[in-house]
């Protein structure tokens, strides 16, 4: 089975923000104590979508963190995941999957959205097969084709005190 590229964005998510165990928050949070929370995220429509990074840190730590978090997507989108990152982010979809299976607000939504994207049902199991056929190519190549500095943006929210970024931040993308 071809792996649905649809599958791509949600492990490159789990891998670099989606846990306790993902680059980010081990990075970021655990080895330097930078942030009180990381972590990524994605919303994808019909004809779009995005996928954001929060992180919750102190003003005298900006720096480092956007040169980490930066750094981090760099690293992914040249070299990609490894193996353990790969086989780690697929367990992760997957159980998350069916815990969200649930509730039956969780299970109406699901149903919901399958109709209008896919015009049908899609079973547990077809889901599963899209996940577990992602590979880490297509994770570098989506990767790759998103994370340029002319597609992406940055949102800092707190007393900055009229602080800005310099645009050449984007150069930590590699």
């Amino acid at each position: 089975m071809r792996a649905d590229p649809l599958y791509s964005p949600q492990g490159f998510t789990s891998v670099l923000g989606g846990g306790m165990s993902s680059r980010l928050f081990q990075e970021v949070r655990e080895r330097r104590g930078r942030v009180y929370s990381i972590y990524s995220f994605m919303s994808s429509f019909l004809d779009c979508g995005y996928m954001a990074i929060y992180a919750g840190t102190n003003p005298g730590w900006i720096d480092e963190v956007i040169e980490v978090t930066l750094g981090e997507v760099g690293k992914v989108a040249r070299a990609g995941i490894t193996p353990a990152e790969l086989t780690r982010a697929k367990s992760q979809l997957k159980g998350n999957m069916l815990l969200g299976m649930e509730s039956t607000d969780s299970r109406m939504n699901r149903l919901a959205r399958n109709e209008i994207y896919f015009r049908r049902d899609v079973t547990l199991e077809e889901l599963a097969a899209g996940i577990e056929s992602v590979s880490n190519d297509q994770v570098v190549e989506l990767s790759a084709r998103f994370f340029r500095p002319d597609q992406m943006a940055m949102v800092m929210l707190g007393d900055l005190k009229g602080r800005k970024i310099s645009p050449d931040v984007w150069s930590l993308l590699g």
